[in-house]
């Protein structure tokens, strides 16, 4: 009898071990199951907030798109108000200006616009940020020579008043009329191209340049603010993300806001570096391509300091600017 209840016991004890075993597995089976719906939802969150983010940022692109074809719209509508391609200053004074500063006027963000000559002779009006209103300037060259001039213009019908004042021509160049020496060797047709260079403003602000030849009259410069662009992406919900934007040379638009780290963009590739207190850079990333592969992002992870990032870059335009890289996208990321 003894022996029974001994071995009914440990029966007893084996079946009450066996459930709480069951129970147990069940459990962890449960919370296991928890955790990877957990993470899928948690997964599917972050791709759906990433995809609304990169709308958001293409959608920002598209509103800079008229910009692309405001100086050869220009060209093409002077070109049709002039006869021959040497036009003397005369000319420039009385068809070309009054256009350029309508387009200064009237077209959305625009601060600076110009005209060059086979010639030379040129003109340009920009505004100058002041502490009550915007005032607007003249500069220009009334001969071959290299000699400009500035003037200020009346902002309600476009006429230089006052004396022109010699400009230094050791703090501007074509560059700052949205120009480079090189591009200024071609003047047939009306093909445009866009660039990033300081413009004629006191702040030498950087300025986005739209530029047009005028079928063989010479060439037309439409530039507004790079801070435009700025303060648009800035503006944007990145959902606790980092943002940079920088063209395919490497300028700057929109900078990292990640401390002590640097963000190279050239030809289509992009590298995170880490910027040291004596001032020398360690490579963290290598080149990485944001090249679009299969309709895909660029994507890669990177440790800063004691924190893991995952970066995603792909190729976007801005106001007709090729190559212009929506260079990181950040979240961070326990790997």
């Amino acid at each position: 009898m003894q022996r029974m209840k001994l071995y009914s016991c440990n029966v007893l004890r084996h079946v009450f071990f066996l459930i709480l075993l069951g129970v147990a597995i069940y459990i962890f089976m449960k919370l296991s199951m928890m955790k990877n719906q957990s993470e899928r939802h948690v997964n599917m969150l972050s791709e759906q907030l990433r995809n609304k983010t990169f709308s958001q940022i293409e959608h920002t692109a598209n509103m800079f798109l008229p910009l692309n074809y405001s100086a050869s719209s220009l060209a093409r509508g002077l070109s049709s108000s002039l006869n021959g391609t040497q036009l003397p200053f005369t000319e420039i004074q009385t068809k070309v200006a009054p256009l350029l500063f309508l387009s200064l006027s009237t077209i959305p963000f625009v601060s600076q616009v110009s005209y060059v000559g086979q010639d030379r002779l040129m003109l340009a009006f920009y505004t100058e940020e002041g502490h009550d209103e915007d005032q607007t300037f003249a500069v220009f060259s009334n001969t071959s020579s290299a000699i400009w001039y500035s003037q200020p213009v009346n902002r309600d019908t476009g006429m230089l008043y006052g004396q022109p004042v010699v400009v230094d021509t050791k703090t501007v160049g074509v560059e700052t009329l949205g120009w480079s020496k090189e591009s200024l060797k071609g003047t047939m047709g009306y093909a445009s191209q866009s660039s990033i260079s300081i413009g004629l403003n006191k702040a030498k602000r950087e300025l986005f340049f739209n530029t047009a030849t005028m079928d063989g009259r010479g060439k037309i410069s439409v530039g507004f603010p790079v801070q435009y662009v700025d303060d648009r992406f800035s503006a944007l919900n990145f959902y606790g993300a980092d943002f940079h934007l920088a063209s395919n040379n490497g300028q700057v638009i929109v900078d990292t806001k990640i401390p002590h780290t640097s963000i190279i963009v050239y030809n289509g590739t992009v590298s995170v570096q880490f910027k040291n207190l004596n001032g020398s850079r360690e490579d963290l990333s290598g080149n990485q391509s944001c090249k679009l592969v299969n309709g895909e992002r660029g994507q890669f992870e990177v440790k800063i300091k004691e924190n893991n990032f995952v970066f995603y870059c792909s190729v976007i335009e801005i106001a007709g600017l090729e190559s212009v890289y929506l260079d990181q996208l950040l979240y961070m990321s326990p790997f």
